[in-house]
This record gives structure tokens, C-alpha cells and sequence, in this order.
């Protein structure tokens, strides 16, 4: 197993930041570098903004993890971050928003998207939208 990844060959790395000010990085996994391309070290000496890794079309979820008005808040988000080789990479994340010493601190687990496994159901449904789209004269556009 790369440790690296968890048990179930999910590329993640877990980030707690503190909701104040240029939203330091308290603390990050050594994982950050495999599924961002930076170090945990760039990190923490703020080389690197996690905030500024954000696609610019995803900045309303940015400011709903970032703002300080629902301590306690948690839940799940997709969102697109910048790797370091100037890639986009999509990641679904997990955020809990709790107060710690740092006053309110933002937890987060990030997850590649593209190591997470997909389940029977999800097949089912790709081979459902595979055949509605062979089958359909309706032009869909995919916002990238």
C-alpha cells in the first residue's frame, strides 16, 4: 500500500486551518504533496495558500467553508484545486468548523476524486447515461 493513500487506495490528506486573518495552515498530512504536488512544509510557512489553489468558478464554496458565522458547521463538498503542475484536480472533501485553542479552526479531508471507488449503483447509471446519450438528438454542454 502507498502510504500515501488509505486502506482503500484513496489518495487524501487531511489540513486544519485557522479561521482568522490569511487563514494560516495549523496543521497538514505529508500526503498534501502526492495529491497537490506541494509540500506540508510550503504549507506551513505559507509559500503556499490553499485558498489560492481554488478555481476562480469555485469560490462561493471557498467562502462557505472559510466564513466564521457557522461554528460547529460540517459536511461535504466538491470542489476544483490547482496542483502544482498547474493542473486542475478534482477533490471531495469533508469539513468540520470547531474551536480549538486558535479560536475556530477548519478541519478538512481532502480526496482525489479519481482514486474513489465507485460502487455497483454507480455503474448502473453510467451504463443508463452511456446509452441516454448515444440515443438522444438534444445537444448537452458541459461547463468546464
Amino acid at each position: 500500500m502507498n502510504p500515501r493513500q488509505s486502506r482503500d487506495g484513496v489518495l487524501e490528506a487531511s489540513v486544519c486551518l485557522a479561521l482568522k486573518g490569511l487563514l494560516p495552515i495549523l496543521s497538514v498530512t505529508d500526503s498534501i504533496e502526492a495529491l497537490l504536488g506541494f509540500t506540508a512544509d510550503d504549507y506551513l510557512s505559507a509559500r503556499v495558500s490553499l485558498k489560492q489553489q481554488i478555481h476562480p468558478h469555485d469560490t462561493d464554496i471557498a467562502d462557505r467553508l472559510f466564513s466564521t458565522g457557522d461554528p460547529g458547521a460540517s459536511g461535504t463538498f466538491n470542489i476544483r484545486l490547482r496542483h502544482a503542475n498547474g493542473r486542475i484536480h478534482c477533490i471531495c472533501g469533508q469539513y468540520r468548523k470547531e474551536f480549538g485553542p486558535e479560536g475556530l479552526v477548519l478541519n478538512l479531508l481532502l480526496q482525489d476524486a479519481k482514486t474513489l471507488k465507485r460502487t455497483l449503483s454507480d455503474a448502473s447509471t453510467m451504463v443508463n447515461f452511456t446509452a441516454m446519450m448515444e440515443n438522444t438528438d438534444d445537444f448537452i454542454y458541459f461547463k468546464d
